[in-house]
């Protein structure tokens, strides 16, 4: 009886792994059949929009023998710029301070003492701020952005790190621009499909990636005999997109 029960047994096991075995090969033949039908293509889309935001930073340096006298010419120097600045009853301004920074200035030419180390000859105070204006046509931000300028360097900034304009509220363009890229996709896939002499199904899968450019304009160490007056263009800003699509056939 006992052999007879383990022979059962054998022919169960058997018969449970050519089951297994066969459907697994049917599986992978099934996944592999699903995923030859399927047709992969890109498409690419633009979208312009204006902006109606811009940020400038701004500071100022001072270097002085003493660490109270950079301080103190600093501090004046930054005084005399935010009331500038706020002056300018411009709407929708906003200032904020970023950085602010003091380092030791060394020269290495001159020796403080017997090992040769370099002489601390004064102190470097650096103070840096965001302005931003938010909320303004295209047309008044070039102007806005001259007369914050113009006023910063007049009263003593001897930096502008940069400047840029932006759109607070992109997804419009960012959705005009996937838009086009899924459309471009499905006329490039409608063309593989009828080189190919097949018909296009249901879509298997999409992934979309909008991305902007709105390059900032560096203008360092700008100074009051830069220029009397410093024009302003401002240019739209590009949103590109790019989409991947799978359909079936």
């Amino acid at each position: 009886m006992s052999t007879v029960r383990n022979l059962k047994s054998l022919f169960s096991i058997l018969v449970l792994s050519m089951f297994l075995l066969a459907g697994t090969g049917y599986g992978q033949s099934m996944m592999e059949h699903h995923t030859a039908n399927i047709i992969t293509t890109q498409g690419r889309g633009e979208a312009t929009v204006q902006p109606d935001s811009l940020g400038v930073s701004i500071a100022v340096e001072t270097q002085e023998k003493t660490l109270a006298e950079a301080r103190a010419l600093n501090s004046t120097r930054m005084t005399a710029i935010l009331n500038a600045i706020r002056s300018l009853n411009i709407p929708n301004l906003r200032v904020e301070t970023r950085n602010f920074n003091v380092h030791p200035v060394y020269d290495h030419r001159l020796s403080s003492s017997a090992n040769g180390a370099p002489r601390l000859t004064g102190f470097r105070v650096s103070n840096n701020i965001q302005v931003t204006v938010n909320n303004t046509d295209m047309e008044q931000l070039g102007d806005n952005a001259s007369r914050i300028l113009d006023s910063a360097l007049a009263a003593g900034a001897n930096q502008i790190n940069s400047l840029s304009f932006y759109r607070e509220d992109m997804a419009p363009a960012q959705a005009l621009a996937l838009q086009e890229a899924v459309r471009n996709a499905r006329t490039n896939a409608e063309a593989l499909a009828q080189a190919a002499g097949v018909t296009l199904d249901t879509v298997h899968s999409i992934e979309g990636h909008p991305q902007f450019h709105s390059p900032p304009m560096p203008m360092r160490a700008m100074t009051m005999e830069s220029a009397a007056s410093t024009p302003i263009e401002v240019g739209e800003i590009t949103v590109n997109a790019t989409a991947t699509m799978r359909y079936r056939f």
